[in-house]
């Protein structure tokens, strides 16, 4: 069949070239192919995951400027508190007792709208307002229930 054994090597080493770079090709065109379908299929799922982080990220930031807010108007609270404890530091104390009974009447309202919640002066002294508030309030309001029987401070 073969007239020299060269040619039969000539052959062979052709089929076996041959052979594996069909086999390549097969591979790239397999892994290609494989590799788009992949993509395809993973595009849509990252893209969820993509809106929902931007969705997540998009709520801290409101969360965070909800918070500043808060920051700042509990800030502008506590400046009012002090400079009306600074007011009524030395008014009579019927004043301080008209004080109390309004910081009463008011925090009430506000209690019963969900607008405050109730907490007691240990939870309030804990928080980040000043103890000298806390305890200033704290003296006045038992003064004034001491006067005023009728009234829970």
């Amino acid at each position: 069949m073969y007239q020299s054994r060269e040619a039969y090597t000539a052959e062979s080493i052709g089929h076996s070239v041959g052979l594996k770079q069909g086999q390549a090709q097969g591979y790239e065109a397999g892994h290609i192919d494989g590799w788009n379908e992949a993509i395809a299929d993973a595009k849509p799922k990252f893209q969820q995951l993509e809106n929902k982080l931007r969705e997540a990220r998009e709520d801290l930031s409101i969360a965070r400027q909800v918070n500043n807010d808060q920051s700042f108007a509990l800030n502008a609270a506590q400046s009012l508190v002090i400079a009306a404890i600074q007011t009524l530091e030395n008014a009579p104390q019927e004043f301080r007792d008209n004080f109390c009974n309004a910081l009463l009447e008011c925090s009430n309202k506000h209690i019963k709208t969900g607008h405050l919640r109730k907490i007691s002066l240990i939870e309030l002294s804990e928080q980040n307002c000043s103890q000298n508030i806390v305890n200033t309030i704290k003296r006045w309001c038992e003064d004034a229930a001491a006067r005023s029987n009728d009234r829970e401070y």
